[in-house]
């Protein structure tokens, strides 16, 4: 019996020894195939695994239940020594009887300062009087306990350890001893620590991250009810960013970020949470508030905030912030509503001219939906073939003939047409303005081809070009294809392009529109002098035209101010060798001004309503001329 008994403990320390050599290797090679937190817990498995083991033989032993001496084991005192877990034994009252080199190596301790010493030596303070009384009612009721805790060591240092202790009991059923094994889990728990981060907060701003954000938003929100108080959730955002990452590089834009998080954090009140909901994107909790007012003045705290410049390295950048805000729960009571209706107020705030704050509002509201139904409806325009163009001629005023037409696009819906400036604007804020202005473009060429191989008398089509659809790298071999494709000559053509086009990239703007004129294009400048009108970039630019925008068209008759300008825009033009048309012409007062001016062309209903193609053609065959229009 004896024996037997004796190879069985031989065996559990042949195992423990084993898994004790296993635990390094498997984490050196566990680290090259996962990741290091990984190998760390599994190698850390394995190792316990180990010492658990070694627990079971030491307990035989200790326990005295087959009387074979120590010494008949003898692998266990070199796997006591060799044992990467620290191992204690202590005796009935606690007093510890020996420790491993690990322990010492664990904790800072050496053998001799803790023999005859209770553990609790060690107490780091986290844990109080209810914790102890669990684990030692543990250690009576089932004589074992498990767990993690946390100690201090020999310098002071705070360490979290999973420690297991076991009961050995002597024949007569008493417990004798205990014996403790540990091992330092601090690695894993600061890693732990560091995913908790990481799932919570933003790494770039350590502000609180749109998960942590939006439990705490919930949590304000209850609370402001339950103090029957108003909340306040703000958006916002850093103006221009997008310029700080284009021109100086996203390295200084995170540095721009962080900067704004910290002054951000110093601008709200101590209650208060901001986080980063991603890009340059902030949000900002205001709990339990009185008044509108309450929220106005934290909102101009950032703003003042974000108003003065940032220090980036070498860079000095101003910026702004446009903040949205709206009224829990004035405005609405679910999270998500609240979270539309920040963001609505915050680009009016951008319209506003930014740098400043707006509450939200129903009609901001009632304005984003339209807006939705409007892209909506342009989507499906596009997809349906339910786009259409009129085409509105052009006079020249010498000879009173039609010398040109301008496509202009409109949406046919049901009996009526939707004109431009209902979804021109959504068009281009969505990107929808390059398909259509693509699809115009092509079909302009086409119906021009058209009338030229019908014989219509020769007119050049007028198209006109949006900045995004300009700005695209293969717009000038977009145009060429339009017209191989129709078999349009390109004299034919006329692109008209506004300030606003020319003057993002002027550099890259000329080398099109050099291309553009090779190819035997037209180009006329249109709304001139309603955006950065400037003699540098009429002398730069290759075009051949300005159109006088209708509204100043409109001013003559009204003012000397508005006759002054059109008089101006008509020399300006002729001294730089260029043709001058004015738009919007409704009036015989306004031809009588331009043709005494020395205006070249006009277009305008006092000589035509804009057109569908048929009945375009039918005017353009019947040679209407403005000389035979009655007074």
């Amino acid at each position: 019996m004896g024996s037997g008994i004796t190879v069985r403990r031989l065996a559990v320390s042949v195992a423990a020894a084993l898994l004790c050599a296993l635990a390094p290797f498997a984490a050196f090679y566990l680290a090259a195939a996962i990741d290091r937190r990984a190998a760390f817990v599994l190698a850390f498995l394995i190792s316990f695994a180990a010492a658990s083991v070694l627990l079971i033989s030491l307990r035989d032993k200790a326990s005295g239940e087959t009387g074979v001496p120590a010494e008949s084991d003898p692998l266990a005192p070199m796997i006591f020594k060799a044992s990467n877990e620290a191992i204690q034994i202590t005796d009935a009252s606690a007093r510890i009887l020996d420790v491993n080199p690990a322990f010492t190596e664990i904790t800072g301790y050496t053998r001799e300062e803790v023999l005859g010493k209770n553990p609790g030596m060690m107490k780091s303070g986290k844990h109080d009087a209810d914790f102890y009384a669990e684990m030692w009612k543990s250690l009576r009721e089932s004589g074992n306990w498990r767990g993690e805790i946390w100690d201090r060591r020999k310098d002071g240092e705070v360490f979290a350890k999973w420690l297991a202790i076991n009961a050995v009991k002597g024949p007569t059923g008493k417990v004798e001893k205990y014996i403790g094994i540990f091992s330092d889990i601090t690695s894993i728990k600061e890693t732990e620590k560091y995913h908790e981060f990481l799932a919570h907060y933003d790494s770039l701003t350590r502000l609180p991250n749109r998960l942590l954000f939006n439990d705490r938003l919930e949590r304000d929100m209850l609370s402001s009810m339950r103090h029957k108080l108003s909340m306040a959730l703000m958006f916002l955002d850093l103006d221009h960013f997008k310029n700080v990452n284009d021109t100086l590089g996203h390295h200084i834009g995170d540095k721009l970020l962080q900067s704004a998080a910290s002054r951000l954090k110093g601008a709200i009140r101590k209650n208060d949470t901001v986080a980063r909901l991603g890009g340059d994107e902030f949000a900002v909790i205001v709990p339990e508030v009185r008044t509108p007012n309450d929220a106005a003045a934290v909102a101009e705290k950032i703003v003042q905030a974000m108003s003065e410049p940032f220090r980036v390295g070498q860079n000095e950048i101003l910026t702004s912030t446009s903040i949205g805000i709206t009224m829990f729960p004035d405005d609405n009571d679910t999270r998500e509503a609240l979270l539309r209706n920040a963001d609505i107020a915050m680009y009016h705030a951008k319209d506003q001219g930014r740098g400043t704050y707006q509450f939200f509002t129903m009609e901001m509201k009632e304005r984003v939906e339209e807006r939705i139904r409007v892209e909506k409806n342009l989507r499906e325009a596009l997809t349906n073939g339910e786009m259409v163009l009129y085409y509105q001629p052009q006079v020249e005023l010498r000879s009173g003939r039609i010398i040109g037409v301008e496509a202009l696009v409109r949406r046919q819906e049901e009996e009526w047409l939707v004109p431009p400036a209902i979804f021109m604007g959504v068009a281009e804020e969505t990107g929808l303005v390059v398909d259509l202005c693509n699809w115009t473009l092509d079909e302009s060429c086409r119906l021009a081809m058209e009338w030229f191989s019908s014989g219509v008398p020769l007119v050049r089509m007028a198209v006109n070009v949006s900045a995004l659809q300009f700005e695209m790298p293969n717009f000038v071999d977009r145009v060429s294809q339009s017209l191989i494709s129709s078999g349009l000559d390109p004299a034919l053509l006329e692109l008209e392009l506004t300030e606003r086009v020319l003057m993002k990239s002027t550099d890259v703007a000329v080398k099109k529109m050099n291309r553009l004129k090779e190819m035997g294009i037209m180009l006329s400048i249109d709304d001139f002098g309603t955006g950065y009108s400037s003699m540098n970039y009429l002398r730069t630019f290759p075009v051949e035209k300005l159109k006088i925008d209708y509204s100043f068209v409109h001013a003559i008759g009204k003012g000397k101010d508005g006759e002054a300008i059109v008089r101006s825009i008509i020399s300006l033009a002729h001294n730089l060798d260029m043709t001058v048309i004015a738009e919007g012409v409704e009036k015989k007062e306004q031809l009588d001004f331009l043709v005494a001016e020395g205006c070249d062309e006009i277009q305008g209903f006092y000589f035509s309503f804009p057109l569908p193609a048929k009945n375009c053609e039918k005017v353009l065959r019947e040679g209407k001329n403005l000389n035979d229009m009655a007074g």
